[in-house]
């Protein structure tokens, strides 16, 4: 069997937005992990369908047949999740991953997050559907006819803690209307939520306190709430989220009330499936582009950007092809190192060979901890951010981390030529000109 890959990293700014296209037997499977801008609505309001973020999804448009298989949302920040409603305007979306919460944790959401939940208080539950279509109804303001498109979509949370992670799977040849047939997949996507840590000990520490607030108020469990009754009683809730924070805040004033759910981002990692790897499929073929940052430091003006067209081959594909999103997860906190470890197992581990870099390049989401599970040479780690901004992510701590660990640091930021794109195959017919001693695909950006 053939199989073709390619995966796609956008400018979108301070945000992210990535793209996974696997193709086997003239089958397509399309995974996207985060679809969300800092300056999306700006651009919207400025020039509706014609901005830069609209660009880039029609480039995906494009290159699909229309459906995405599976959309994962890492959290609910603007700048990784206000794109959703592009997505469903383009596209047939299937299934959608999105955080673990309680219902606790789903309405301390709604409270601290600018997002409004009116637009369905007839829906009168916490479930997956009716959170994501509230949170997805704020993000998008007043475009509430948009949501007509998620009827249909399986919206699922990915686990948490103590539960195990979940695997969807890509099987070009599995027909579930023949009885007795079997699944026997090529490529997999498995993801968690993170719970582990000293952010998620104050997490609990802060819901519980939210909660005997709320009981002290209302006199009722937090519970038994509906969304109609944050609807109606909203100014009661508000307060008692005011009190808590100020509670909290007393305890650990260093740590931002919604640094501590951001957390639990979900984690993805995508790569080939161990049967698939293990049925002996030949040479894998690779392919990756983009602009690295070239940095030696400790001399002055050493770091620099240049473009590279990264090729290699190998049969050693037990190490070839997986990726790992992370969100905003905080992994500088060994604790939640050591659950990641874990949860990948160490064969997910060896295969992967792009990661984007937790938070933007926060400092306070990676160090040479988090780094150093990854032993495999020339890692690339893509780093979504706009430097003009605020945030003025990548820290130059992290910046310095990812080139002292050995590994590529990939900007991509908001210019075009920031464009980031991976391709792999097994199959020679795909790689068509030959650059630095082995094949490469022409027409890699297709």
């Amino acid at each position: 069997m053939f199989i073709d890959v390619g995966r796609y990293h956008y400018p979108i700014g301070q945000g992210i937005f990535s793209a996974q296209i696997i193709r086997a037997n003239k089958a397509e499977y399309v995974c996207v992990y985060d679809c969300g801008s800092s300056t999306y609505k700006n651009e919207m309001k400025a020039n509706p369908g014609k901005n830069k973020f609209s660009m880039w999804v029609n480039d995906l448009r494009k290159k699909t047949n229309g459906v995405i298989n599976l959309l994962v949302i890492s959290h609910f920040d603007e700048d990784h999740f206000n794109g959703v409603g592009e997505l469903l305007k383009k596209f047939r979306i299937k299934k959608i991953v999105i955080p673990y919460m309680d219902i606790a944790e789903k309405i301390i959401f709604a409270l601290s997050h600018p997002y409004s939940f009116r637009g369905i208080g007839s829906q009168d539950d916490w479930e997956a559907d009716s959170f994501f279509a509230g949170a997805l109804a704020g993000a998008l303001g007043e475009d509430l006819s948009i949501l007509d498109s998620l009827r249909g979509v399986e919206i699922i949370q990915s686990p948490g803690f103590p539960r195990e992670p979940s695997t969807e799977y890509f099987d070009p040849d599995f027909n579930k209307s023949v009885e007795g047939a079997q699944s026997l997949p090529v490529w997999e996507f498995y993801h968690f939520s993170l719970f582990s840590g000293v952010d998620d000990s104050v997490k609990n520490e802060y819901i519980e306190n939210f909660r005997n607030e709320f009981h002290k108020v209302l006199n009722k469990d937090v519970d038994d709430i509906s969304m109609h009754d944050l609807n109606n009683k909203l100014n009661v809730f508000k307060e008692v989220y005011r009190k808590t924070c100020a509670n909290v805040k007393k305890k650990y004033s260093r740590i931002g009330i919604k640094d501590i759910f951001n957390a639990s981002s979900v984690i993805l990692y995508s790569g080939p499936e161990v049967g698939f790897l293990n049925s002996g499929r030949g040479v894998f073929n690779r392919v990756s582009m983009g602009r690295q940052v070239v940095d030696r430091y400790g001399i002055t003006n050493a770091c620099h950007k240049e473009d590279f067209h990264y090729c290699s081959k190998s049969d050693d594909f037990e190490h070839m092809g997986g990726w790992l999103g992370t969100g905003d997860a905080r992994l500088k906190d060994v604790a939640n190192i050591l659950e990641l470890r874990n949860n990948l197992g160490q064969s997910r581990i060896e295969r992967i060979r792009v990661i984007t870099v937790p938070h933007h390049g926060s400092k306070n989401n990676s160090d040479y901890e988090f780094y150093s599970i990854f032993s495999r040479p020339r890692v690339e780690c893509v780093v979504h951010s706009d430097p003009k901004r605020g945030y003025r992510h990548p820290h130059v701590q992290t910046k310095e981390v990812i080139a002292r660990s050995g590994f590529i640091e990939i900007p991509v930021t908001k210019e075009d030529d920031s464009f980031y794109a991976e391709y792999l195959s097994n199959d020679y017919q795909s790689f068509c000109c030959f650059r630095g001693g082995v094949w490469c695909r022409c027409d890699f950006f297709r």
